[in-house]
């Protein structure tokens, strides 16, 4: 009972600005009804020794093992207690599964700052206290990633579209679809023009371009872990890991990047660990 407790605690006190924002036209219902049907995607939670907090997401890769970013958990550094929640609607306790993380193993490379930025590899696995066994693991993508390959995006929180922002409650897993238009040996991105700029705030609207697939989809602030997903949406396998977005402001409009680290090179590594 006790880490039930504090795991609603702290969910409700973070996922607020977690969220999928779908491109206007894919039906918001439709993401939710997705979401429902892959249950690897987890809510991590964790506590650190200084007061804070920090939640992020991740992907169940065999049963007693997550996959995540390490910046999430600050690589096991002054960490105070992780988490990890499966559920259709967190809020409301559908399916929940909940498990203490036993260990964290950082990827050696991930090359973490004062400011918990990871310049390098930014994965960790996170070996559960109870193994997760009701959930399929997801597997490993091994094929090269191209440009303008389509690809789906999984979160816990909100949802909202490009010209709405965040409308719908907390809570549960929505999923979406991406495209990946850059391939480099460290980061998968996407690019993308933010339709609103508010000074301080990570902008959740974009703009929508001839080209772009019309199911595009954007992760936001605090979907940090989630998987970047490839094949059929109920048993997809995990080709990246949501590392974060960059961006610059220029006359009113920001130029937003996505970035996933992949997994690819970096597999035989996670196998070792798991």
């Amino acid at each position: 009972m006790r880490i039930i407790f504090i795991v609603f605690a702290f969910f409700f006190s973070f996922c607020e600005s977690q969220a999928v924002i779908i491109r206007d036209g894919f039906d918001l219902d439709k993401s939710e009804k997705w979401g429902k049907r892959f249950k690897p995607v987890c809510f991590v939670g964790a506590s650190f020794e200084d007061g804070a907090g920090h939640k992020s997401n991740g992907v169940l890769i065999a049963p007693g093992c997550v996959l995540t970013t390490a910046h999430s958990v600050r690589s096991g550094q002054g960490s105070k207690l992780t988490y990890v929640i499966f559920s259709d609607n967190i809020a409301e306790g559908d399916g929940l599964v909940v498990s203490e993380v036993s260990e964290i193993i950082p990827h050696p490379d991930h090359g973490m700052d004062d400011q918990f930025f990871c310049h390098g590899v930014d994965l960790a696995i996170l070996k559960l206290e109870i193994p997760v066994e009701s959930i399929a693991p997801v597997k490993l993508y091994n094929a090269q990633v191209k440009p303008n390959e389509q690809f789906y995006i999984a979160s816990f929180g909100p949802g909202g579209t490009s010209t709405t922002g965040i409308t719908k409650p907390s809570g549960k897993r929505h999923m979406g679809t991406t495209r990946v238009t850059g391939v480099e040996e460290r980061y998968l991105s996407y690019d993308y023009t933010s339709a609103t700029v508010v000074e301080g705030q990570l902008p959740i609207r974009f703009d929508v371009s001839a080209d772009m697939d019309p199911l595009q989809s954007i992760l936001v602030e605090g979907d940090s872990g989630s998987p970047l997903l490839k094949g059929k949406f109920d048993s997809p396998e995990v080709a990246g890991i949501f590392h974060g977005i960059s961006g610059v402001s220029l006359a009113g409009q920001s130029f937003m990047t996505e970035k996933w680290i992949p997994v690819a090179p970096y597999k035989d590594w996670i196998l070792e660990n798991l």
